[in-house]
C-alpha cells in the first residue's frame, strides 16, 4: 500500500521535476516528502526543490521494490534537473534544480496564493483546481 502524502508541497511541486502520476511510484521509492529548503544543511541552494527519501536499507523493501540505495541514486542523478545529494538521518536529500522561470511562482506558493500561479506552473505541477489557503511554512515548506 502507498502511503498517502498530506502536504501540499508534497503533493503540488513535485510536478516540477517528476511526471504526473509519478506519486504512487516515488512513495514506494521511499519518499519521505519535498521541501523547498533544508535547514538541516549548511549548504544553500538557488531554485531548487529538495526530494527527501528514507534509504531502502531493509533487505523486505528492496525485495519488495526491486529499488536499492545504489539503484535509487542511480536513477535519480540521471535526471537532467538533478543538481546535488547528501545524506540525511533518515535517508537522502535528492536537490534539483527547478527552472528560474517559475521563481515568481513558488514566491506565490509560499504565500498560499495558488490561484495566482502562472498558467505554465499550473499545467506542470498540477491539474486539479487549486484554492488559495494559508500555508503553514514550518510544516509544508522546510525541512528542520
Amino acid at each position: 500500500m502507498v502511503d498517502t502524502v498530506t502536504n501540499d508541497t508534497t503533493n503540488i511541486l513535485y510536478g516540477l521535476i517528476f511526471q504526473q502520476g509519478a506519486m504512487p511510484t516515488l512513495r514506494r521509492a521511499g519518499l519521505l516528502g519535498i521541501y523547498l529548503d533544508d535547514y538541516g544543511t549548511r549548504k544553500k541552494y538557488l531554485d531548487c526543490i529538495f526530494f527527501h527519501f528514507r534509504t531502502p536499507d531493509n533487505l523486505l523493501i528492496q525485495t519488495r521494490t526491486g529499488i536499492t540505495p545504489a539503484s535509487l541514486l542511480n536513477s535519480i542523478t540521471e535526471f537532467k534537473s538533478f543538481y546535488d545529494f547528501y545524506e540525511t538521518d533518515e535517508g537522502m536529500m535528492f536537490v534539483f534544480k527547478y527552472n528560474p522561470v517559475f521563481r515568481q511562482d513558488i514566491i506565490l506558493f509560499k504565500q498560499g496564493k495558488f490561484s495566482n500561479f502562472s498558467k505554465t506552473f499550473k499545467d506542470i505541477v498540477y491539474s486539479g483546481k487549486l484554492e488559495d489557503k494559508l500555508v503553514d511554512i514550518t510544516k509544508e515548506i522546510y525541512r528542520y
